[in-house]
């Protein structure tokens, strides 16, 4: 396998690919703060605000002036989200959230690429699988289907498919089965310290 390289936003290093090894880090450098969503403790009116008006929220505290589009019906699935803003499937970025020895990891695919599970557990060094519902819950703060990319309820590494650069702007999840929002992809990688790698099986 061909060595190569990715700058990690979510641990402020460079990474080295190399075959079975893996990714090693080659230098530490400064980590951005990190962008996180209410915790439990938070206080009772960020529990009881509803997922998008919590994303609202994260986003204003990062600056970031994206805005959140409500649609009148669920964008659950990539597919639907795309034909609802009428953009190509690959233009959506689903976060998916996995288990990997105990901690929530998430990796932000385009809408029209099926993630390696081989390729995650590679970077990670440990085995993955798909977290279920309440784990999701637990550890983002948000339910399946509406996950945004960054803003999480508990720390964890985000991981930012490749592909999704092809394109100028990106529509991801923002909180709620029914809203997304438009990012671009440098935008979202430095909002979420993603680590950008090649994700997509085949």
């Amino acid at each position: 396998m061909v060595a190569g390289f990715y700058m990690s936003h979510s641990r402020g290093r460079a990474l080295r690919f190399s075959g079975r090894r893996g990714l090693v880090a080659l230098k530490a450098g400064p980590e951005p703060p990190k962008i996180r969503g209410p915790r439990p403790g938070d206080g009772a009116m960020a529990k009881k605000m509803k997922g998008p008006d919590r994303f609202r929220a994260i986003l204003d505290a990062a600056a970031l002036d994206c805005e959140i589009h409500t649609l009148p019906a669920s964008v659950r699935t990539a597919a639907e989200a795309a034909a609802a803003v009428g953009c190509p499937v690959g233009e959506i970025a689903k976060s998916l959230v996995f288990r990997a020895a105990g901690r929530a990891v998430v990796a932000v695919m385009s809408g029209e690429n099926r993630l390696d599970p081989g390729k995650l557990g590679a970077a990670l060094c440990e085995e993955v699988e798909r977290a279920g519902a309440d784990f999701v819950r637990e550890r983002t703060g948000f339910t399946i289907g509406g996950v945004p990319p960054f803003g999480h309820a508990t720390p964890m590494d985000v991981f930012m498919d490749a592909d999704l650069f092809r394109f100028d702007r990106i529509w991801a999840a923002a909180g709620g089965p029914f809203s997304l929002f438009a990012i671009e992809p440098a935008r979202l990688r430095d909002a979420s310290r993603a680590t950008v790698m090649d994700l997509k099986a085949g």
